[in-house]
């Protein structure tokens, strides 16, 4: 019952309905009398879910009244929303634009009587099953609800216990919006066949001011699998490389995401391709840089490259898909604060890759690359695409690069000059 007296937004839309049917003296139709004998029966069996989902509908701006109304062809005596969790959708009429309640009944095989938007936002969104019409693409996912019990009961060392000549540490970083997810990624870096020397997980002071008193205990747990636990003053993504770098100057440092988990092989492919290539950046996901007329296409015209790579400066490595940096491999411009403020305030692969080409290290793919990138939390990048980088960058990064080649002339030279030189070996 408690499900229901905490939901506010229902007990106001059922006071109203029936305020009004008392106050004018009406009677109830048949599918008002069959949605509150369906909320009692609910209600009785301590069945939650459309009371949970009610309210998820509404911050994910997943139900728009107008669209639904026009939908239904006819105005529900009873609040709309609660018209579509408990009649509507057996009609499949839709609760807005984006949402097609027959593809994604159909689409997600583990729905069977449920409403599909309701078992969406209860479910679905953690299954990583986010594709709800024919145009929205399904990226590759993890199950956050069998990993929740992998975590839990996860025991295992997760760094090398060896030494090395040249120790392997991947860094990555987060912050307070993604604090409670980032444990997915942390799990399947302590679950790498080849175990790095430490994960490292960098977090600004200022965000969590009572350092490890502010994060989840599934997440200081992991110290006990080798995870190290780092603060910094830097607050943007920049942290996920630069305090990495001037801690740890002489080690070969590899990037990841806080919102992606990494297949077993993640960092034994890079490291195979470094031994081979020792002097040049390693990456498993890459953009190529392109032209048209002499001048730089726009950054979603650049495709992903999905197979090896020589070394090159056009090769734009993305640092969330992994990327591998051998010691000495960055210009020492990169910690210049300013600089990357002014240039690239949130383009940190931008700023990352210039440093590169600054310091006259070329990029280089990896065979058999996994330049699919497998998301934790996908509904956030792709189905709300909103209050993330990735899709502000997405319409920024362009802006970002032609300030950066302005600042830095002597690397637009360089890309053009090599690009130039390909055209001529064709």
């Amino acid at each position: 019952m408690k499900s229901f007296n905490k939901n506010n937004g229902i007990k106001g839309s059922l006071k109203g309905f029936y305020n009004a049917l008392f106050q004018e003296n009406k009677t109830l139709n048949k599918e008002n009398v069959e949605i509150l004998n369906k909320i009692q029966k609910d209600i009785e069996d301590e069945n939650y879910d459309n009371f949970k989902a009610y309210n998820k509908i509404l911050e994910y701006e997943l139900f728009n009244e107008e669209f639904y109304l026009n939908e239904c062809d006819f105005k529900p005596e009873i609040d709309p929303l609660l018209h579509y969790i408990y009649i509507g959708h057996t009609k499949n009429l839709n609760p807005c634009e984006i949402f097609d309640t027959s593809y994604y009944r159909n689409f997600n095989e583990n729905i069977t009587t449920e409403n599909p938007l309701v078992y969406l936002v209860n479910r679905g969104i953690d299954e990583g099953i986010i594709s709800v019409n024919e145009d929205m693409w399904q990226p590759l996912s993890i199950n956050k609800f069998d990993f929740t019990k992998k975590i839990k009961e996860f025991d295992s060392w997760g760094i090398n216990n060896g030494q090395r000549d040249v120790p392997i540490i991947v860094s990555l970083t987060s912050y307070p919006k993604r604090i409670h997810e980032v444990k997915f990624s942390l799990y399947s870096l302590l679950n790498q066949n080849l175990k790095p020397d430490n994960v490292i997980l960098w977090l600004a002071k200022s965000e969590f001011p009572n350092l490890e008193d502010d994060l989840p205990e599934e997440l200081i747990k992991m110290k006990k699998n080798g995870l190290t636990i780092k603060w910094c003053e830097i607050t943007k993504s920049y942290k996920k490389l630069i305090p990495c770098l001037n801690e740890y100057p002489e080690a070969i440092i590899v990037t990841a995401d806080d919102d992606l988990y990494y297949p077993h092989n993640w960092l034994e492919k890079l490291y195979k391709h470094h031994i081979k290539y020792p002097d040049d950046i390693v990456t498993h996901r890459s953009r190529k840089i392109s032209f048209e007329n002499g001048r730089v296409k726009k950054y979603l015209d650049w495709n992903v490259i999905k197979s090896q790579e020589d070394a090159s400066y056009l090769n734009f490595f993305t640092t969330g898909g992994g990327v591998l940096f051998p010691p000495n491999s960055l210009s020492k411009t990169i910690d210049q604060t300013e600089i990357y403020d002014s240039v690239c305030p949130t383009g940190d692969d931008i700023w990352f890759w210039a440093m590169a080409v600054l310091n006259n290290t070329k990029t280089r793919v990896v065979n058999d690359n996994l330049y699919e990138i497998i998301y934790v939390n996908p509904a956030r990048d792709i189905l709300f695409n909103k209050d993330t980088l990735w899709s502000y960058n997405e319409t920024h990064n362009d802006g970002q690069f032609e300030s950066l080649l302005k600042r830095f002339p002597e690397i637009e030279e360089k890309i053009i000059n090599e690009y130039n030189n390909n055209k001529k070996q064709k």
